[in-house]
């Protein structure tokens, strides 16, 4: 509906332009299937640091540079806001989140948010310290090749399934000390089916998904029945662990359970594996995919993992001077494991020295800032030896409140891939002819349209045909004509980028 831009933007220099009650409507609906279109084209004709805009139900924000958006990300008086808004609540912001994984989630800025963070931070860091230095890594390519081969069908596997049931395990493995191996088929596609039930649920704006009607929002409620119940399995589990003494105590099992609530325990738990699965698996699947079509960085990627001590791969993440890291963190700019984040003004207040009234929504888009062309040359390329010296990730948010499991995703990414690698020094070749992205962004992560279907050489040692990779053909950052590529940016070899 490109001609619902007049109305939708305001000129610059000019405040939003109020739109009819019919115009905002199709505003609104044009946005909910075209977000990054929307962003995209406001980033065209906005100047300055805020891209400002009107879709007619509130005023709106886009952060144009890396500076609005860590602005943005640490403002106090920018919240998550909890409160659906717009028309029929088609701005959602996190409560659509409440519909799946529970409601005693605090993700409003309230008091008992703030309290309930480090009540569960403790977890973490014990978790990722697990994960380099406690978790045997030996049966990992055999795991991989068992899990892959139960996922093909005609010839075609599906890549993404794979990897959700492996970094599922290995989460559970970590994070609750066992890896459930006999549920992570179902609770792993229970994930994803409910990422696909919400989002055709609130495109089709129903202020409340779980009390809709009809069979899309009945199966959203039997998975999340599932989920529930598969979290009060692991809290029992957990809790017997304990009372046994048995084996190192799981990572989550540091939490702070006296302060918790048996039902913010379970809710907690669901949030774990949700994000856990959903997201990291979706990063490490845009990756491998983007791999295979540029065979040479395959093949460094497989030498640097039969070359290195996993531990040494784990511990340095995105921040290693190696060419899987070089891999991974250029997978992430491209594919962050969260397209958007939303704050909400709670009062009026100012950003980036301008006023901003309360309820004005903002929003950060790492998928457009990290291909922003005035911060990286040809940035939909996939360019591993690129220097990320100069440029802020935003894959994992930024400040205060920034993902509590952003390292340990890294690690479980590190892990999936190096099995993947290790036995495989040529690349896997696509399952279809067309290599294009076809980005779908849902709720918790950008999908590819047509899935991530491979086909798996004969043996793993056997060099297969690669796939040549054709150019990204996604929409983009569109900036103002007369900037340029920052110096710096460019893509040599010898260079050693840091995060």
């Amino acid at each position: 509906m490109i001609d619902a831009w007049p109305e939708l933007l305001p000129r610059a220099g000019q405040d939003p332009l109020e739109a009819s009650a019919a115009q905002s409507l199709r505003n609104v609906a044009w946005f909910r299937d075209n977000p990054l279109a929307l962003f995209a084209e406001v980033a065209r004709r906005a100047e300055g640091a805020l891209g400002r805009f009107d879709l007619g139900v509130r005023p709106a924000a886009l952060a144009l540079n890396v500076d609005a958006a860590q602005a943005i990300l640490s403002h106090p008086a920018l919240d998550k806001e909890l409160r659906p808004y717009g028309y029929a609540g088609t701005f959602r912001g996190f409560s659509v989140l409440r519909d799946l994984t529970g409601e005693t989630l605090p993700y409003l800025d309230h008091a008992r948010a703030k309290a309930r963070r480090p009540w569960v931070i403790p977890a973490y860091p014990a978790a990722q310290r697990q994960l380099m230095f406690d978790i045997d890594n030996t049966g990992d390519s055999a795991r991989l090749d068992a899990l892959l081969a139960a996922h093909t069908q005609d010839g075609r596997t599906d890549l993404y399934r794979a990897f959700a049931r492996f970094i599922f395990e290995r989460l559970c493995t970590v994070l609750f000390g066992q890896s459930y191996a006999d549920d992570a088929a179902d609770i792993a596609a229970a994930v994803d089916e409910a990422n696909l039930c919400l989002h055709q649920l609130c495109s089709r704006w129903w202020p409340k998904p779980m009390l809709a009607l009809g069979p899309t929002a009945g199966r959203l409620r039997e998975v999340r029945a599932q989920m529930e119940r598969f979290s009060r399995r692991i809290l029992r589990d957990l809790r017997d662990r304990l009372d046994r003494g048995e084996g190192p105590v799981p990572a989550f099992a540091l939490c702070d359970f006296a302060s918790l609530s048996d039902d913010e325990i379970r809710d907690e738990i669901v949030t774990q594996f949700i994000a856990g699965t959903e997201s990291t698996s979706l990063a490490a699947s845009w990756t491998a995919w983007r791999m295979m079509q540029h065979p040479t960085w395959w093949r460094r990627a497989h030498d640097d993992v039969t070359e290195t001590d996993v531990a040494e791969l784990r511990r340095g993440g995105l921040s290693r001077d190696g060419d899987l890291s070089r891999c991974l963190r250029e997978g992430l700019r491209l594919f962050p494991s969260f397209w958007q984040y939303l704050r909400v003004a709670r009062e009026d207040t100012c950003v980036m020295g301008q006023d901003v009234k309360k309820g004005t929504i903002h929003f950060v888009s790492p998928y457009l800032l990290q291909r922003d062309p005035r911060r990286y040359a040809q940035p939909d390329a996939f360019d591993p030896a690129r220097s990320h010296v100069d440029n802020v990730s935003l894959t994992f948010g930024f400040g205060g409140r920034s993902c509590l499991g952003g390292r340990l995703a890294q690690g479980l990414i590190t892990d999936v891939l190096r099995a993947l690698l290790l036995h495989r020094p040529a690349p896997l070749a696509p399952a279809e002819a067309a290599t294009e992205d076809g980005v779908r962004p849902l709720i918790f992560g950008l999908k590819r349209s047509a899935g991530f279907f491979v086909r798996l050489s004969p043996a793993p040692r056997t060099a297969g045909a690669a796939s040549s990779g054709s150019a990204a053909q996604s929409l983009r950052w569109s900036g103002p004509a007369h900037t340029s590529v920052r110096s710096g940016a460019g893509t040599s070899p010898g260079s050693s980028p840091a995060r």
